[in-house]
């Protein structure tokens, strides 16, 4: 079966790679796929540069402004996307390795029933793979203490969308700021999917379908460090989800 993919971007001031990052999900060898592209109020060349593939009817091109931050862009980018739809996470300064990511993706879904996947990245420009990913540990998935494990659910991210669209939309959001999260969407939304999936519904991929590139100064690996720090320790402490039964 051949399950609907919506690969949801967010991106702000990547136009030495975004020509690169839209390629890479546009060259993707699989039918039933679409291409949700967000600019977060980018002040540099990459919305134009995006703008070049408006004709593709495989992608939607959209330009916020005032800037809404990577974590509010996703989740516009689920609510728009196709219900019973397999969502793929992508930076606009990274990119897939080969043309048949969601294919893999797809075959994954179906093998394996699950709601989510988290997985192995490659680094660019060291062309390094990650050492430190593997699978949670199954007393971790079983007693969901997702939260005071090391973190493991990063790239490729793909997920259900009917399970994404089970989290409170306030727990996307800083409690300080009262905005969706400025550093660390990411944390907001995989812990409580995490939780909801339990013990048998997320699946780690060892295959390398993900390029990090760390190589962008604008990267958050090289942002605000104390703010970061922040931000994980409160979504750290919050109380996980319930495990469910069914989407």
């Amino acid at each position: 079966m051949n399950n609907p993919v919506s690969i949801v971007m967010s991106t702000r001031n990547s136009e030495r790679y975004i020509e690169k990052s839209i390629s890479s999900a546009l060259s993707q060898e699989y039918d039933n796929l679409e291409i949700i592209f967000f600019d977060a109020d980018s002040t540099d060349k990459t919305f134009e540069i995006a703008s070049k593939f408006s004709d593709n009817p495989r992608i939607k091109l959209f330009k916020n402004s005032p800037r809404k931050y990577q974590g509010e862009n996703i989740r516009d980018g689920v609510v728009m996307s196709k219900p019973n739809s397999i969502i793929v996470t992508l930076d606009g300064d990274d990119w897939f390795p080969h043309n048949k990511v969601i294919q893999r993706v797809n075959e994954i879904y179906n093998e394996k029933d699950c709601w989510m996947t988290y997985g192995t990245y490659e680094e660019f420009p060291h062309r390094s793979v990650s050492h430190i990913y593997e699978e949670y540990p199954l007393p971790v998935r079983r007693k969901k203490l997702f939260r005071n494990y090391r973190w493991l659910a990063s790239h490729l991210r793909t997920f259900r969308r009917e399970l994404f669209l089970k989290i409170r939309e306030d727990d996307l959001k800083d409690p300080v700021t009262g905005e969706y999260f400025s550093f660390a969407p990411d944390l907001s939304f995989q812990f409580p999917m995490l939780e909801m999936c339990g013990e048998k519904r997320s699946t780690y991929v060892r295959d390398i379908l993900y390029v990090y590139n760390v190589e962008n100064p604008n990267n958050e690996n090289k942002q605000d460090l104390n703010e970061i720090q922040r931000i994980e320790r409160y979504l750290r402490s919050m109380v996980p989800y319930e495990t469910i039964e069914r989407l």
